[in-house]
Parts: structure tokens; C-alpha cells; sequence
């Protein structure tokens, strides 16, 4: 984890979801974790959101998208169960993101 500490948040109502990340100034260590039933390609927006990183994950935490990601702003993710929005500059490493995966409880 690189002495890095990050805070997983997931987001289960669809409020939740739809809000995700809007109307924040910072992200710091928070990482905000979307899961969803079954694999679908998704559309994401940045509007009202500061620049993020935002990846697309399989069930075991490999990426399939990594990407930072600029204010106003429509990302199409591949199909996947598994987003995660997080700030740009936030690295998170294998072991995290299998982390990720495991706290989705998808694995």
C-alpha cells in the first residue's frame, strides 16, 4: 500500500449511486466503490465533480479502464460489475484493488 491508508466507501442505495462523487471539492484517500448485479457496459458523467480517476474493475480487481477523468465529462466503461472513482493522484497498487474487489464481495 505503499504507506498510503485509503478509505473504501461503497455505495449500495441508488442515491448513493447517483450521486457518487458530485458536489465534492477533494477526494483525498476516499475511494468510492459502485457494484451492480451483473456486468453492463455504463456511462459515467463528471459534471459537478472535481477530476477524478475512475476504473473499471473484473471481480478479481484487474482493470479493465483506468482512467483520469476531467470535469464535465461522459466516460463509457466496459462491461463490469465493479467501478471505482477515486482522486487522480491516488495510486492504488494490485494487492488494493483485489482488496477492492474482495470488500465488493464479488469475489
Amino acid at each position: 500500500m505503499d504507506g498510503q491508508r485509503i478509505r473504501i466507501r461503497k455505495l449500495g442505495s441508488w442515491l448513493e449511486k447517483s450521486l457518487g462523487v458530485m458536489f465534492r471539492r477533494v477526494l483525498g484517500s476516499e475511494v468510492f466503490l459502485f457494484t451492480y448485479g451483473r456486468p453492463a457496459e455504463r456511462i459515467f458523467h463528471t459534471y459537478f465533480c472535481p477530476p477524478l480517476r475512475i476504473l473499471a474493475l473484473t471481480d478479481e480487481g484487474h482493470p479493465l479502464v483506468d482512467s483520469v477523468v476531467q470535469p464535465g465529462k461522459f466516460v463509457r466503461l466496459p462491461p463490469a460489475r465493479l467501478i471505482v472513482e477515486c482522486a487522480p493522484e491516488l495510486d492504488l497498487t494490485p494487492i488494493e484493488l483485489r482488496k477492492i474487489a474482495e470488500i465488493a464481495q464479488i469475489t
